[in-house]
């Protein structure tokens, strides 16, 4: 999947020139065009995985900072500030960019089925699966929003401004029954057990009775939430034996925990993920021990109560969270100090050596199989 979004990117990059915006049109042809061959859908569908990048870079702000185990310690950084403190307001710029966002995945979404609904299946052999993959996508984006805003706009076609702009909102269980679960329950049949190749980290059947099982969990139906978790369980994924290495991002990310991330590269194409650099404190010391590109974001620091909760002997602490006051230690077992500044603690999860600022290989992890241990915990 990484290799497929780069591939795109590099095509881009390396065929496209400045001239091909002033060109005058030479024909009268339309979007129709580019939906005809399997290969036309599998791109589109990669769109759509795409553009959760830039959904997900920020998208953790809306569960942690509000929450009790992050916090943001860097006053400089108001928006942050007012996230964490209960004062974010409509004119905060990452309400209406994830808004955006998310919409404009249901659009894309909304064009893919639209098009391959008459499709000949002998031409476009995984028709299918890329329904499958795009409903899952679409299904995602419409639970992030209705989590997020409660009703929301019910959009299942491609629709003009026009017609968008006078859409009302539906009530957030209407998603619910209406696409959510229905996208998902038909995904989970349409979508394979597994990839191979550049084609893994794309959504697997496992991954759609995954978060079906979450909305259950969601909309507090216990016994639909029971059964679906039960079924993941038995499809072969397992706890990894050493908890660092879900973090150590010089290993394969799609071990046998992986169930679904969004998916990121690094390689200075500016398709890696800002993780890194936004959760490192901006102190010298800590980005020449990680081998860090740029400045650290001092974003989200662990709170003390969060700290606190391990114990002593946790081998999870250590990848988790860090305190400014502990230093460093290096493979040597020497301690390097750190200069005291208003960021008191940080999280180490996505401390991982970069080619470029702003540019980690580190994913964004949607669901886990230990997601999935828990959440069968609490129904059970």
């Amino acid at each position: 999947m990484k290799s497929i979004i780069w591939i795109l990117s590099l095509t881009c990059l390396l065929s496209c020139k400045k001239d091909f915006i002033a060109i005058n049109p030479e024909s009268t042809a339309t979007t129709d065009a580019l939906y005809k061959t399997d290969k036309d859908f599998q791109d589109a569908v990669v769109g759509i995985y795409g553009s959760y990048q830039s959904v997900y870079q920020s998208f953790w702000q809306f569960g942690d900072l509000p929450g009790d185990d992050t916090e943001q310690q860097h006053s400089a950084q108001l928006n942050f500030v007012n996230m964490n403190n209960f004062l974010t307001t409509s004119d905060t710029p990452i309400i209406d960019n994830t808004w955006l966002n998310l919409y404009r995945i249901i659009y894309r979404a909304n064009t893919v089925l639209s098009k391959i609904e008459t499709v000949d299946a002998v031409v476009v052999k995984n028709k299918d699966r890329y329904i499958g993959e795009t409903k899952f996508l679409r299904a995602l984006a419409y639970f992030n929003l209705v989590r997020l805003f409660g009703d929301i706009p019910l959009v299942t076609t491609p629709l003009t401004i026009a017609v968008a702009s006078k859409t009302k909102r539906e009530k957030a269980g209407k998603i619910y029954e209406e696409v959510i679960i229905k996208d998902l329950q038909d995904a989970e049949n349409k979508l394979p057990p597994k990839y191979s190749g550049s084609e893994v980290g794309k959504a697997t059947n496992g991954a759609a009775k995954a978060l079906l099982a979450k909305v259950y969990l969601t909309q507090k139906d216990f016994a639909k939430a029971e059964l679906k978790l039960l079924e993941v369980t038995k499809l072969g994924y397992s706890l990894l034996p050493n908890y660092n290495d879900l973090f150590d991002y010089t290993k394969d990310e799609h071990h046998g925990e992986y169930i679904f991330d969004i998916e990121y590269i690094d390689g200075g194409l500016s398709l890696g993920s800002i993780f890194t650099n936004s959760f490192a404190p901006n102190l010298a010391q800590v980005i020449n021990f990680f081998g860090l590109k740029g400045a650290g974001g001092q974003q989200g620091g662990p709170t003390a109560g969060i700290i606190d909760l391990y114990d002593p002997n946790d081998k999870r602490k250590a990848i988790s969270v860090a305190k400014v006051s502990d230093g460093l230690v290096d493979k040597n077992g020497v301690k390097i100090p750190l200069t005291p500044i208003d960021v008191t603690t940080y999280s180490r999860k996505y401390m991982t050596p970069l080619i470029a600022a702003n540019d980690s290989k580190a994913n964004w992890k949607v669901i886990r199989y230990a997601d999935i241990i828990l959440m069968y915990a609490e129904v059970l």
